[in-house]
């Protein structure tokens, strides 16, 4: 009785399968090529990308890249969600988009939870204070238990910061937050120096010429700036890393970049590899 019992348990096992064995999870890659659409998250910070609240369009440079690559490669392109720097990879891991298509610094504490693209271009990290501070000489100067320096929760410009001057207080503004406040709350004197890149000093100083200033000629750190996706997606990263470079070597990427007025001392050109420098 025993046996029959087990033969025929055998035989039921046999004719279905335990369903995770017998189905694999379709990766990012397969699904992008079977249904033709690239699925895009961002984050939307102004001059680099943004969403136009009135006609729900996505502008900015990031976008137009986002746009040239995925056109070279005959895919459509579809914005799905804005999403925060201190949890794009969650929707990256399950599968909610492709890839993070906003600006993003590829540094090392994202590499533990996502894989990038090849560069696009380079961001260099200034520090800012306010136009009338004189205590700064030097970098150490920040680094003193009553200073305060502003952060935006997620952003790499917080690690970094951390990182350079543990000394320091943190004042920081919630993930998501506009980084244009850290400049508000810079001339405010909530705060007394923010670091961060170029093109945000610029969308601020739009609007408030002459109240901040960049504080030390030379950049604190440089960092590569590209599309995140999961850390498995080793078929997708290929197919867009061939793309990105089929932009830099024909001088697309340049064009976008010249076109939304940047120049390159904001954001720094990878050199070419076929050409001598």
């Amino acid at each position: 009785m025993k046996k029959t019992i087990f033969t025929f348990a055998l035989c039921i096992l046999s004719t279905f399968p335990f369903t995770a064995d017998a189905e694999e999870t379709e990766t990012a890659y397969e699904r992008v090529m079977r249904t033709g659409i690239f699925r895009c998250a961002y984050a939307s910070v102004g001059i680099p990308i943004q969403k136009n609240l009135s006609s729900g369009e996505i502008t900015g440079p990031l976008a137009d890249i986002a746009r040239a690559m995925t056109q070279s490669l005959d895919l459509k392109l579809e914005w799905t969600i804005e999403v925060g720097y201190a949890d794009f990879a969650e929707g990256l891991k399950s599968g909610r988009y492709d890839a993070f298509c906003g600006i993003i610094s590829a540094t090392p504490s994202r590499a533990r939870v996502a894989t990038f693209t090849t560069p696009l271009f380079y961001t260099p990290f200034y520090i800012y204070t306010r136009k009338d501070e004189t205590r700064f000489k030097k970098l150490e100067d920040l680094n003193q238990s009553e200073i305060i320096s502003g952060t935006v929760d997620g952003e790499a410009f917080q690690k970094v910061t951390r990182t350079h001057f543990p000394s320091a207080q943190e004042h920081s503004l919630p993930n998501m937050t506009d980084p244009t406040q850290l400049f508000v709350d810079l001339d405010a004197k909530k705060i007394d120096f923010v670091l961060h890149d170029p093109l945000k000093f610029r969308d601020y100083e739009k609007n408030n010429s002459g109240k901040v200033r960049r504080a030390f000629t030379e950049p604190l750190e440089f960092y590569p700036v590209g599309f995140a996706i999961n850390s498995t997606e080793h078929e997708l990263k290929d197919m867009l890393n061939t793309a990105i470079s089929s932009l830099h070597n024909t001088g697309k990427m340049d064009q976008i970049l010249t076109s939304h007025d940047i120049d390159k001392q904001t954001y720094f050109r990878p050199a070419l590899p076929y050409r001598a420098e």
